[in-house]
């Protein structure tokens, strides 16, 4: 996931299965301004949900990994 952030924000990056249960937590601190490169890897193929959290806004991706 690339992301680009407009000022120093704290970021909690976490993983999630497609039922909601948390796999893993990769980013939990403050980042600086900039463009950034957050990568993660699972051990199955499956949906699976990351939820990114910049300060008080929240987005989340659905992907699908196929190994």
């Amino acid at each position: 996931m690339k992301n680009r952030f407009t000022i120093l924000s704290m970021v909690l990056v976490r993983i999630f299965t497609a039922s909601g249960q948390l796999i893993d937590t990769i980013k939990d601190e403050y980042m600086s301004a900039g463009r950034h490169r957050i990568s993660f890897n699972v051990n199955s193929s499956g949906f699976f949900i990351m939820k990114l959290t910049l300060g008080n806004s929240e987005v989340r991706f659905l992907k699908l990994i196929v190994q």
